[in-house]
């Protein structure tokens, strides 16, 4: 019997992650009074780049995005008409903007007023775009805007229509893509399925919003993303995404030095990291591979800490911080944030508190046919599936 037969106000979703160094893909089904429900799930790895091209790094991600569409297509017992494309660094770009309207008396706040706000800004943010003639030329897209947050006279609210204020806050986050990258998937996507309907965001602000919900007293705190290519570290302040900053070190970059510390190829680096994990090399095999993390990780450190000064001059930098990250290297990046030499680059409010976000934290916040623990919950995917149960109604 087909999951839809006793589920019949739920409907099934098609959600794709794509990252730097894989695109993973999963059928969800959302609504009704349940959890939200992963029904299938698969993830590729992009072919692995000694050194990074744009053009070869674009036709890597499109080749992969096929292939999970196709494993989802032959691999779930629903169809997906609808998806939701979730982009991580470096597909896209954003930024988040503070609206504050002050008047001389009380005026009552209506959907029309916020609404003229966004599109005012959003205007402005387009403008910027036409005026940068690197990303000109590239024709980028706004692909998200979201109202993050609205203060009135200073108090945060959920539902501000039809009240009064003097002061209205809006907390707005957008961000672009690439024209290019956009059109590439809507046809891929309508290839493989003769689906029109594609919904694009962001994986900072999925992940910020499944984090906001979830960890409901944490209103200051660090996102830390590690992909492939890059880390993304966002700081949060109040509940708004302040600033994000990118760096270019990830799981890839420590691949790369191990191969080339070793001579081998990438396959074979990974299983060394993993293997060494388990400490299943031989002493000497071990010594080599120790201090090439180590040299990784104390470069991995001077980005991080530069980008935790940068925060530092205009915020106090939260101790909490979120972590998603690759089960294979998660333990490296930990091992950073906690080392003495980090200690010494910059102050926190308190010492770090490490939460990483896998499967096993996730578990308790969806279904996963089929699966019995949450180990072998894909992070990604699974954060994404809590973030497009809350929006449902973009849904139709």
């Amino acid at each position: 019997m087909s999951f839809f037969q006793t589920a019949k106000k739920r409907k099934a979703i098609g959600i794709i992650d794509v990252g730097s160094a894989s695109v993973g893909g999963a059928v969800v089904a959302i609504g009704g009074d349940s959890k939200p429900t992963m029904l299938y799930s698969t993830r590729t790895e992009l072919v692995f780049q000694e050194d990074l091209n744009f053009g070869r790094f674009l036709s890597s991600m499109l080749k992969s995005f096929e292939i999970v569409l196709e494993d989802m297509r032959k691999g779930s017992k629903e169809t997906p008409r609808e998806f939701f494309c979730s982009f991580a660094s470096p597909w896209y770009a954003s930024r988040t903007k503070t609206l504050h309207a002050r008047y001389d008396s009380p005026v009552m706040v209506t959907s029309k007023m916020l609404d003229r706000f966004v599109r005012d800004e959003v205007s402005a943010f387009e403008a910027t775009l036409k005026d940068n003639r690197a990303m000109a030329e590239d024709q980028p897209d706004v692909i998200d805007v979201n109202t993050i947050q609205v203060r009135l006279n200073g108090y945060e609210t959920s539902n501000p229509h039809g009240k009064k204020a003097r002061e209205v806050d809006l907390a707005l986050y957008m961000s672009i893509s690439s024209r290019r990258v956009l059109e590439s998937i809507r046809n891929r996507v309508f290839k493989a399925y003769h689906s029109h309907h594609v919904v694009f965001g962001t994986y900072t602000l999925v992940a910020f919003s499944a984090i906001r919900d979830i960890f409901s007293d944490k209103k200051n705190f660090l996102f830390l993303d590690i992909t492939g290519e890059v880390s993304d570290l966002s700081i949060i302040r109040n509940n708004v995404i302040v600033e994000t900053v990118s760096f270019p070190f990830g799981r890839n970059s420590l691949i790369r030095r191990m191969a080339s510390g070793f001579n081998v190829g990438p396959d074979e680096a990974v299983s060394m990291i993993r293997m060494r994990q388990e400490q299943r090399h031989t002493e000497t095999a071990s010594k080599k591979i120790d201090d090439i993390m180590s040299r990784a990780k104390k470069e991995w450190i001077k980005y991080f800490s530069s980008a935790l000064t940068d925060f530092s001059s205009s915020f106090s930098i939260p101790a909490t911080i979120f972590i998603t990250v690759d089960a294979d290297v998660a333990a490296l990046y930990i091992e950073a944030i906690k080392s003495e030499e980090f200690g010494q680059f910059v102050l926190t409010e308190n010492a770090f508190d490490e939460r990483v976000l896998d499967g096993k934290v996730l578990t308790k916040f969806l279904e996963v046919d089929n699966v019995d623990s949450g180990a072998s919950l894909d992070p990604f995917l699974a954060l994404e599936t809590i973030f497009v149960d809350k929006v449902k109604e973009r849904f139709t």
